[in-house]
């Protein structure tokens, strides 16, 4: 009898514990969107008309109106437009090895001023973790404390990004 007395007031319990689990279950599953990875896009808005786009995205439908043509695809509304600086001078060599790393990274500049460089190596949230100058051509960069991902080292001169790598910590 006891038993069962305390199998009794066990299940508003286990009903709480699975309703906090379904919530749980329901709010992670809803949560989640599509995302394309883009390299360009935008919105624009004229005259009562408005037109979104994503370059890259995947096609799925075309329609044809007279002259007018309309491509759709899997655009999100919500859009970041992530980019790559291109170098602020070309003549500049800037290397980064080995890429994968495990220890040390190499940075190396090609320039008649390499003190005149500065790095800032950051997680994939923008945070740095080192940064310094340039202490001549090449200078050793010690990983090995890091914990294994994925970095990005950028590399700028008087306040111009020359260039950003994305450094593979194993």
């Amino acid at each position: 009898m006891k038993n069962l007395r305390r199998n009794e007031s066990m299940i508003p319990l286990r009903l709480a514990v699975a309703a906090v689990f379904i919530s749980i279950y329901i709010m992670g599953s809803t949560s989640r969107a599509q995302e394309v990875i883009a390299t360009s896009g935008g919105d624009h808005h004229a005259g009562g008309y408005s037109l979104s786009w994503t370059l890259g995205e995947s096609v799925t439908e075309s329609f044809v109106a007279g002259s007018f043509i309309l491509t759709q695809g899997f655009h999100q509304p919500t859009l970041t437009v992530v980019s790559v600086p291109e170098l602020a001078d070309p003549e500049i060599s800037v290397r980064a090895y080995p890429n994968p790393v495990d220890d040390h990274l190499s940075l190396h500049i090609d320039h008649e001023a390499p003190e005149s460089f500065r790095y800032v190596l950051g997680d994939m949230h923008g945070r740095p973790i080192l940064s310094d100058r340039m202490h001549g051509q090449e200078s050793q960069l010690q990983m090995s404390s890091l914990p294994p991902g994925i970095y990005i080292l950028s590399v700028f001169h008087e306040n111009n990004t020359m260039h950003t790598f994305n450094i593979i910590k194993r």
